[in-house]
C-alpha cells in the first residue's frame, strides 16, 4: 500500500509539472515539440520497457484474444486523442489555466467514466458516494478556473480585443473539456487489457510481477495513443512547413559540438560549463 501511495504522489508531481519545460523551449512550434514527446514517451519507451521487463512478450500477445488486443489499442487511441487535445489546450488556454482546467476535468471523468462503463452499480455504494463527493470538489475547482479564464479574457475590454479573446477562450474551454473526457480512457484501457496482464504475470513470479506485467498492456495502450499524435503532428508539420525547424535545431547542435573544442582552447580551459539549446513550441 505504501508503494502504491508513493507511486501516486510521484505520478501526481510528474503529471502536474511535465509541461513546464515547454516555456523554456525556443524555436519549435507545437507540433515539433509534441511529436518528439510522442515518439519517445508513447512509442519507444513503453515498447522497449515491455520487451525488457516482460519475458516472452511475443508469446503473451499471441495467446491473448484478438478482441482484447484490439479493444486495448482502440481505447488507447481514444486516450491519445485526449492527450493530443491536452497539448492543444495548453497552447490555447495557457500553461497554468489550461493545465488546471484539464487536470481537474481528468480527475472527475477519469474516475466517473470508467465506473459508469465497467461497474455502474458501484456508484450507489459508500465508495461511490465518497467518489462523487471528491468529484464535486473537483468540479468546483474547474468552474472557478473557467470563471478566472473568462475574467482574464474580459479584462482586455480596454484594448478592444475582448470579443476576440472571449471567443478564443470558449474554443479553448471546449478543447479542454474534450481532452478531459478522452483522457479518462486511460483507466478503461488498463481494464480492457487485463487478460494480457494476467498472461504476462504467469511468467513473472514475485511481489512485483503485477507491476511488470502491466508493461505489456502499456505497450499496446500507448502504441494506440501514438497514432493520433502521428496523424495530427505530421499534418501540422506539413501544413505549417515546420519540419525545417528540426533541421535548424540539429544544425545548431552540430555547429555547437564542433565549436566547443575551439571555444575551450580560446578560453584556455576557463570554460567549465556549457548550456545546450532546447526546442520550443514557438
Amino acid at each position: 500500500m505504501i508503494i502504491g501511495i508513493l507511486s501516486s504522489v510521484l505520478s501526481g508531481v510528474l503529471n502536474g509539472s511535465f509541461a513546464a519545460p515547454m516555456k523554456k523551449i525556443v524555436g519549435w512550434k507545437w507540433e515539433n515539440t509534441w511529436f518528439v514527446y510522442a515518439v519517445v514517451a508513447m512509442l519507444i519507451l513503453p515498447v522497449v520497457t515491455a520487451f525488457i521487463s516482460v519475458p516472452g512478450l511475443r508469446e503473451v500477445y499471441a495467446q491473448a484474444d484478438g478482441s482484447v488486443i484490439i479493444k486495448t489499442i482502440l481505447t488507447g487511441f481514444l486516450f491519445g486523442v485526449g492527450s493530443v487535445t491536452f497539448g492543444l489546450g495548453l497552447q490555447l488556454a495557457g500553461l497554468s489555466l489550461g493545465n488546471s482546467l484539464m487536470v481537474g476535468i481528468i480527475s472527475v471523468t477519469g474516475s466517473l467514466v470508467p465506473m459508469l462503463i465497467l461497474s455502474p452499480e458501484a456508484i450507489f455504494t459508500l465508495t461511490g458516494g465518497f467518489l462523487l463527493l471528491a468529484m464535486l470538489v473537483s468540479v468546483h475547482g474547474v468552474i472557478y478556473c473557467s470563471i478566472a479564464g473568462n475574467i482574464r479574457a474580459g479584462s482586455l475590454d480596454k484594448t478592444g480585443q475582448s470579443g476576440e479573446k472571449k471567443t478564443f477562450f470558449k474554443v479553448a474551454l471546449i478543447v479542454c473539456i474534450v481532452s478531459g473526457i478522452f483522457n479518462s480512457m486511460l483507466n478503461v484501457t488498463l481494464v480492457m487489457g487485463l487478460q494480457v496482464a494476467e498472461l504476462a504475470k504467469a511468467n513473472l513470479p514475485g511481489a512485483f510481477g503485477t507491476y511488470r506485467a502491466y508493461n505489456a498492456v502499456w505497450a499496446l495502450t500507448l502504441s494506440g495513443a501514438f497514432l493520433p499524435y502521428l496523424i495530427g503532428c505530421v499534418f501540422l508539420l506539413i501544413r505549417n512547413r515546420s519540419m525545417i525547424r528540426y533541421k535548424i535545431f540539429c544544425t545548431l547542435c552540430l555547429w555547437g559540438s564542433c565549436g566547443l573544442p575551439a571555444l575551450r582552447s580560446m578560453e584556455q580551459g576557463h570554460l567549465n560549463w556549457v548550456s545546450w539549446a532546447q526546442p520550443s513550441d514557438g
